[in-house]
């Protein structure tokens, strides 16, 4: 029955209905989405790069916007 469930829902920032709403690339998922599991550490050190790169993008498109 419905009412033995609880119903939970979240809203991941970024995705367009967060308020502020975040814009920190929107070219990161565009092309080819990369393996996520490394093939060798060279392509784990890549993936990590990207990683690091896309936060920083997003935390200068964002600073201040959103206190934590």
């Amino acid at each position: 029955m419905a009412a033995d469930y609880d119903i939970v829902g979240f809203d991941t920032r970024g995705v367009g209905s967060s308020v502020p709403a975040l814009s920190c690339d929107p070219t990161f998922f565009s092309g080819v989405r990369p393996d996520y599991i490394p093939a060798n550490a060279a392509t784990e050190q890549v993936l990590i790069g990207r990683a690091k790169t896309y936060a920083a993008g997003c935390e200068q498109r964002t600073a201040g916007c959103c206190p934590i």
